[in-house]
């Protein structure tokens, strides 16, 4: 993927320029308008209309994001995920660039929650149930890929204050973001502290970075070893019963598949495999391989790579498939690396504003014709691929 250095420079360029500040789908799905329309559309009485009317609405934010902006008014915002993505690909470079990367630490580092080294989502959002989730609220999510980006600064560089970071916002998930215990054998950790949904990318992210506490030397690695091998079991035993990889299991069980969702999967089990895989009560080779071919025949589809069966092609999307597609090359048959390879570009080539130097949000087929949301969402897309195009 040589061709594309280019425009990874253009995306960063491009990032700088607007100060990582953009839309977000959280933030038009939450902005205040959305919710004032959901609540009217739910207080409609007749239970015919109610459902037309939230199908009409959903079809119109889905077909015409863009034109969402101008209806819903959501805030552009700068997300700590982006960020951190961002420093991620900077430590990819052979040469980083310190000035940078020192500017996005200490713009993260102001972004904490107040006397932590924890970060919430950078807006308010809820969770299935109703729970309110606010900015002071502790995301596992988004402090993984901040304390990813510090590992990964760590490995390229060995500045000790990078690790002492990393380890330190280990150190407070493990005192803030609980797991809640399945059996004896089997725990599940939370996305939030204050919401009770079993989501398996954020149970195998926690557990991801734990290996990783253990790989950088932690006196209590026994310790961590079993919560590790506990969390496996849950998100495991649930894929084999259900045969499937569904986005979160029991008691909250939700059955959606996409494609980034199902990359986290694969990420995380293959990171925690090369880190401490020898010392773990599980082969997680076979299910690695199973979970890739799965992956592949599930998303690379009708020459472009798709979100779900929908077949949305969509730059997050696109930039999952091209991480996967760097760290399992040699895995993928030949053949199913030429297909998808051919996928990435064709999907690169839609996706991909030229003119103005960012990834718009997706395409989605309508009577065989890609109808295109030209959003610029910096985190969503552009921060994504440019971290996919930076990793070797």
């Amino acid at each position: 993927m040589e061709e594309y250095k280019k425009i990874r420079i253009e995306v960063l360029d491009r990032m700088i320029e607007t100060s990582f500040c953009g839309y977000d789908p959280s933030a038009i799905n939450f902005s205040k308008r959305a919710i004032k329309i959901r609540s009217i559309i739910n207080n409609v009485p007749n239970r015919v209309l109610r459902k037309v009317l939230s199908s009409l609405y959903s079809r119109t934010i889905y077909y015409l994001g863009e034109y969402s902006i101008f209806l819903l008014k959501p805030k552009k915002k700068v997300y700590t995920k982006g960020l951190a993505l961002v420093l991620s690909g900077l430590a990819c470079d052979e040469f980083p660039n310190y000035e940078l990367i020192n500017i996005l630490v200490d713009l993260i580092m102001s972004k904490r929650i107040r006397n932590t080294y924890l970060w919430a989502h950078d807006i308010d959002y809820s969770f299935p149930g109703g729970r309110a989730v606010t900015t002071e609220t502790p995301n596992l999510v988004t402090t993984a890929f901040v304390a990813n980006a510090f590992f990964d600064l760590y490995k390229k560089t060995n500045i000790v204050s990078y690790k002492e970071i990393f380890n330190k916002i280990v150190g407070d998930l493990l005192k803030e973001v609980p797991y809640k215990e399945l059996s004896d054998d089997k725990i599940c950790f939370m996305y939030t502290p204050i919401t009770d949904y079993h989501v398996h990318n954020a149970n195998l992210l926690y557990a991801e970075l734990l290996a990783k506490k253990i790989y950088l030397g932690s006196s209590d690695a026994e310790e961590l070893m079993s919560l590790i091998d506990r969390a496996l079991n849950y998100s495991l035993s649930d894929f084999h019963e259900t045969e499937t990889y569904p986005y979160a299991g029991p008691p909250t069980r939700k059955f959606a598949i996409d494609n980034y969702h199902t990359g986290y999967l694969l990420r995380s089990l293959n990171e925690i495999d090369s880190l401490i895989g020898r010392a773990l009560n599980v082969d997680l080779v076979p299910e690695i391989r199973h979970l890739l071919k799965f992956y592949i025949e599930s998303f690379v589809s009708g020459g472009y790579i798709v979100r779900d069966n929908e077949r949305t092609i969509q730059s997050h999307s696109l930039a999952e498939a091209i991480l996967i597609f760097k760290i399992f090359e040699e895995k993928i048959a030949p053949c199913d690396r030429k297909i998808m390879l051919c996928a990435i570009k064709k999907t690169i080539d839609i996706l991909y504003d030229q003119s103005n130097h960012y990834f718009i949000n997706n395409a989605k087929m309508l009577f065989g014709v890609f109808v295109k949301d030209r959003t610029e969402m910096v985190r969503w897309s552009n921060a994504w691929m440019y971290y996919a195009m930076s990793v070797k």
